[in-house]
């Protein structure tokens, strides 16, 4: 059984929950370019509209959302009353992969992960689908010829200067220090569309299993939030997956 949420990877409680409900589980965990996330991740809070038919987002520019990150990272009202998931509203903080996966990696071993980012999936995807396929012990030609996009969104401009200082700021070195965490250096390039897919057979065959995960789009690329996306998958995998966003 397959389940995917970024939810999992932001919220510093779900760990420890995992880990005592799953505790063979096994994670697949693809990083996002931290600048273009936060900002795919505003413009996808900014589209979606709350019940009373404005966006879940209210702060009207990117800019006006770092800045007044902070105000609401400490506020206990924010917390209780904001109008979504209080951790799509931390731009910056939800995307502290250094931190997220310290937390996973202090409770499970490190042979249960496979980390990559989303710059990877597009630039060599069917040598990352292969990989995938490895790591879950499924047959690659179960994956199918596409990527399925979900939350498809109309390009948006870029963020100014003054959005990326900020985030420079936040942010300091913090793909360095993921690629010390994960031992190898991951592909930060800022990814596009994702391309059709070519699979082919592995000379040795797998157990049957087919793996079909939507992948959450925002300025024409992914978003992988919301970044990233984590899948949790159990010990024994089924021939149909459930996958959820």
């Amino acid at each position: 059984r397959v389940d995917a949420s970024h939810a999992y990877f932001s919220n510093p409680e779900t760990a420890p929950i995992l880990r005592n409900l799953f505790p063979e589980a096994r994670f697949l965990v693809i990083l996002r370019q931290p600048k273009a996330r936060a900002h795919s991740l505003y413009e996808h809070m900014r589209r979606s509209l709350h019940e009373d038919g404005r966006p879940m987002e209210l702060a009207p520019t990117f800019l006006n959302a770092l800045c007044m990150e902070g105000e609401r990272f400490h506020s206990r009202r924010f917390f209780s009353e904001c109008r979504h998931y209080f951790w799509n509203f931390m731009y910056m903080r939800s995307s502290f992969y250094d931190e997220q996966l310290a937390r996973y990696f202090s409770l499970f071993a490190r042979d249960r992960f496979l980390v990559m980012s989303l710059a990877a999936f597009e630039h060599q995807p069917q040598r990352t689908v292969q990989s995938i396929a490895d790591f879950l012990e499924l047959d690659v030609t179960g994956f199918g010829d596409q990527v399925p996009d979900a939350n498809v969104a109309p390009p948006y401009p870029p963020f100014g200067t003054e959005c990326d200082a900020i985030m420079e700021a936040h942010f300091g070195d913090l793909m360095a220090r993921v690629d010390r965490l994960v031992g190898r250096a991951l592909d930060w390039s800022r990814a596009g569309r994702l391309p059709p897919l070519v699979v082919t057979r592995p000379a040795v065959e797998r157990g049957p299993g087919r793996f079909g995960a939507a992948v959450n789009a925002g300025d024409g690329a992914p978003v992988c939030p919301l970044l990233r996306v984590l899948l949790t998958v159990p010990h024994r995998l089924s021939p149909e997956p459930i996958c959820r966003d």
